[in-house]
């Protein structure tokens, strides 16, 4: 190895602290009860689709349905 030891931790550092970063906001985004485009904004679709798949890609299936059944309940008839 070049370097030193803990030039070796640096990445798995970093990998770890953006692995915090993440669930910080999964955290966020799951405790909401609306999702809009900034965190005292109204809801709006963009933003809860896209909070849905995140949670979804994430495993955090309640908090999933909550914003697509926001989602269906706001879906107009010309879409």
């Amino acid at each position: 190895m070049v370097g030193n030891d803990t030039e070796a931790w640096v990445p798995l550092e970093k990998a770890m602290r953006s692995e915090i970063w993440l669930t910080e906001i999964l955290d966020d985004l799951e405790q909401r009860s609306y999702w809009g485009y900034h965190a005292t904004g109204a809801a709006a679709s963009e933003p809860t689709a896209l909070a849905a798949l995140a949670l979804l890609a994430h495993r955090r299936f309640s908090a999933a349905n909550r914003a697509l059944g926001w989602l269906a309940k706001t879906q107009s008839d010309q879409g």
